[in-house]
């Protein structure tokens, strides 16, 4: 079944870096873990999606752009750099709370909410491809970190 925008997940969010680094994501983008990106088994390459922190409120912003974790019971891996501003490097797991923004698959009527969201609904311009919003999350993503 399909994530709808708003939907929520709540699980154990791992995270991945040096033995990643430079390698071709499951979306064709090089992986670096200094960008902030997540990999999921389930949601649809190109989504973007909210992390929220459930042990200290910190959240970010940012596409998933790979597949993974593959270690039963978690649902989502980070970049190292995403992991860090979430504040779980040393415990290297750590509960969250998933908000799908955007859903790819989903007519893009019902995903206005990611302008909403934050808060530059005056300020960007919807583009029609994909890879244009996975490139300009990059850089919201650094402004939305709580």
């Amino acid at each position: 079944n399909q994530a709808h925008s708003n939907q929520t997940f709540i699980g154990i969010a791992s995270w991945y870096g040096l033995h990643s680094n430079g390698n071709l994501t499951a979306s064709g983008i090089r992986f670096s873990m200094y960008k902030p990106i997540a990999a999921s088994r389930t949601l649809p390459l190109h989504s973007i999606i909210k992390v929220i922190n459930l042990k200290n409120n910190k959240s970010i912003i940012l596409p998933v752009l790979d597949r993974g974790p593959y270690v039963k019971g978690r649902i989502i891996d980070l970049s190292f750099i995403a992991a860090k501003k979430l504040g779980y490097i040393k415990q290297g797991i750590t509960p969250v709370k998933i908000i799908v923004l955007y859903n790819p698959k989903i007519n893009r009527k019902h995903n206005n909410n990611i302008f909403n969201s934050i808060a530059l609904q005056n300020q960007l311009t919807f583009y029609n491809t994909l890879n244009y919003l996975t490139r300009t999350c990059y850089n919201l993503s650094q402004l939305f970190v709580i």
